[in-house]
């Protein structure tokens, strides 16, 4: 509306310029352009339902026209069917007529003293005259058969231009009615192209590679920190498996005491001092007296 009204104040401004510089005469030169362009910009802003709407408006419109111009058509065509059968009709009495001068042209071929014709009795003269009468009626209706077939002529031509003109207007009619429907289908199909492209437009959001190379970053930085962590403590339980194992050198368990030991971590009452028997050979004094202390064996 904003550019109709523009448009407007435009052609105002264009009418009173172009009278005051190119005066009266050409002016209508430039009005009639700026109305084509107002036209043209009305034309191009009208929403396409009120288009299609407006066509079909049209074609309603034909298709009154149409059905008056079918009940003309219809009208001649029943006055070309009367006069059909009026010619045919007159053809007959022609031929009837002309039977009837044949007849007297016979009698009137031969000089009686008198003829009888039509249930009367005629001397040569009154036969002679009759025959003159009949002729000049034969060929005054001969004329009016022959006019009267020339209009039908005529009329048949008329009907069948208005037939063909009237089966063209429905085949046009049928056309565009299909025309319509493929436009109100490509309107559907536009509008929801329209649909789906405001619902893009509002679903849109805003650029998120920033806020995506963060999240990134950070996710580098927390996965760095946790394979840190993981080989930290690898390596710490590895250590500390070391440590527990027992030695297997003989030089560790030199000078240790294991029941004093178990008793300090179990907290138990230490066991007398006990001095170890040497792992040597017993002497032979030494297997007597243990042989003497276990008599009987």
């Amino acid at each position: 509306m904003k550019i109709i009204k523009s448009i407007a104040i435009a052609a105002g401004i264009t009418a009173v310029v172009a009278v005051v510089l190119v005066g009266p005469r050409h002016a209508a030169q430039y009005m009639g352009t700026t109305m084509k362009m107002m036209r043209h910009e009305v034309q191009k802003n009208v929403p396409i339902e009120v288009e299609i709407a407006r066509l079909e408006g049209l074609i309603q419109t034909l298709d009154q026209s149409v059905l008056a111009n079918e009940r003309k058509l219809i009208e001649y065509e029943v006055d070309l069917e009367y006069l059909q059968r009026e010619i045919q009709d007159r053809n007959d009495e022609l031929a009837a007529h002309q039977l009837v001068l044949q007849n007297l042209r016979s009698q009137l071929a031969t000089r009686n003293v008198s003829y009888q014709f039509a249930g009367q009795t005629y001397d040569w003269e009154d036969l002679n005259q009759e025959a003159l009468t009949r002729l000049e009626a034969f060929k005054a209706q001969r004329d009016y058969v022959e006019v009267r077939t020339a209009t039908m002529e005529t009329m048949q031509e008329a009907v069948a231009m208005s037939r063909e003109q009237l089966d063209q207007a429905r085949n046009q009619r049928s056309k565009y009615m299909e025309l319509i429907d493929q436009l109100q289908a490509k309107n559907i199909k536009l509008k929801a192209k329209e649909e789906l492209a405001a619902t893009i437009n509002r679903l849109k959001v805003e650029d998120t590679s920033n806020q995506f190379a963060t999240v990134h970053e950070l996710f580098e930085r927390l996965n760095k920190r946790l394979e840190v962590e993981n080989k930290y403590l690898d390596k710490k339980i590895g250590m500390a498996r070391i440590d527990s194992t027992p030695g297997t050198g003989g030089h560790d368990m030199v000078g240790r005491d294991a029941s004093a030991e178990i008793a300090v971590a179990l907290e138990l009452t230490p066991v007398p001092n006990r001095t170890p028997i040497a792992s040597t050979v017993p002497t032979a004094e030494q297997e007597d007296q243990v042989v003497s202390s276990h008599p009987g064996q």
